[in-house]
């Protein structure tokens, strides 16, 4: 998961690990990539508003290292056009704040990894 806000990150860590996730964190786009290109991970929770390269500029790098991962966008800025991108592009989506029970959901889809 890639977000810039440490708090974001450590709820998120902290659900996905209570529903049996491995879980690895990044605080921007480039950690995020390094850490794909280590463990392949199932699933990717990508903030899209991060300092450095956004989420959108982060996303093909992402895809080139881990091809097979699932991308879910996640934003509270501007989300009726996120969500549309996000969508046109076969991507999931979370709009901020997001209700902790969809994390969950995203978890309970038989993921083992996110970065």
């Amino acid at each position: 998961m890639a977000d810039d806000q440490a708090e974001i990150r450590e709820i998120l860590e902290q659900v996905l690990r209570e529903e049996g996730c491995e879980v690895y964190t990044a605080r921007n786009g480039h950690e995020a990539v390094a850490v794909a290109s280590l463990v392949a991970p199932d699933l990717v929770l990508l903030d899209i508003s991060m300092p450095g390269p956004s989420g959108w500029e982060t996303l093909p790098l992402l895809q080139q290292k881990a091809p097979g991962a699932g991308v879910v966008i996640m934003t509270g800025c501007d989300v009726e056009a996120a969500a549309a991108r996000a969508g046109a592009l076969g991507l999931g989506f979370l709009a901020k704040p997001f209700d902790l029970e969809e994390i969950r959901r995203l978890a309970g889809n038989g993921t083992e990894e996110s970065a």
